[in-house]
């Protein structure tokens, strides 16, 4: 799994580029190691008990509604999630603010993400962690709810990774911050600038922006269909030094064939 870190919030992206490699020789691999400690200083799963539901945020309400209305609407006595670039299991801290019942979490990320993560939560037997999204590596019950959440335009190819998701057959996939164009009928990638101030460490990070158009086709004919879709306001994207996009979009679908 290749991917850079997220982008929060409405950072600068610089460049416009057709192919993910010529990205990637500005922005540097996810897989560097001060980038990933900067990330695992920053979470603690001990801090739990402080966490009141008065702190969750918009994104943090779209995830915890697509759990719940997924548990709702399934006919299936599963209750696992996959949690692809999950990172070290942040959104498995979101559903604990909200609801203890059991759960099996999985979560899928880059190699040394996945190990911290493990570190993180040692102990803990409802969440795990892998780098593959082969379905042996993953779990042999029925998929509830698949969450890519602020991942998928951080990959090399990220189409490829979502044939890849749909063929584990969840029920429900959710995915959100995604930038999605309404009036282009191609993707394109820029570069994206995340300073100091929110990890301790700039970087640069390859983003896909993608075509409305192209990603309903591509779940349509994937036999998906969109259940609800809203917008996330606090995240906006600024392209060259101009406004591109004032908000992203979340998107919920069921799997209907």
């Amino acid at each position: 799994m290749m991917r850079l870190l997220g982008i929060p919030l409405g950072y600068e992206y610089v460049g416009v580029y057709n192919e993910y490699d010529e990205a990637v020789k500005i922005a540097g691999f996810y897989e560097q190691q001060d980038v990933v400690q900067a990330k695992a200083q920053k979470f603690d799963p001990s801090s739990i008990s402080l966490i009141q539901k008065k702190d969750i945020d918009e994104v943090e309400k779209g995830i915890i509604a697509a759990i719940f209305y997924s548990f709702s609407n399934t006919h299936s006595f599963s209750r696992t999630i996959i949690d692809f670039g999950g990172e070290m299991g942040i959104h498995y801290l979101t559903y604990l603010k909200v609801c203890k019942s059991p759960i099996k979490w999985i979560v899928v990320e880059a190699p040394m993400m996945a190990n911290m993560g493990r570190d993180k939560w040692i102990g803990n037997q409802e969440i795990v962690f892998t780098d593959s999204l082969d379905r042996s590596s993953i779990s042999d019950e029925d998929i509830v709810l698949l969450i890519a959440s602020g991942v998928l335009q951080c990959l090399d190819n990220p189409y490829q990774y979502l044939e890849k998701m749909i063929s584990l057959r969840p029920q429900f996939i959710y995915l959100d911050k995604l930038p999605i164009l309404q009036n282009e009928e191609s993707d394109f990638i820029s570069v994206a600038h995340v300073p100091h101030q929110i990890y301790g460490i700039s970087y640069k990070v390859p983003v896909w922006f993608f075509s409305s158009s192209k990603m309903m086709n591509f779940f349509q004919l994937s036999g998906y269909q969109v259940v609800f879709e809203f917008i996330v306001p606090t995240y906006k994207a600024y392209l060259n030094g101009k406004l591109l996009l004032d908000n992203y979009k979340a998107i919920f679908l069921k799997k209907i064939l």
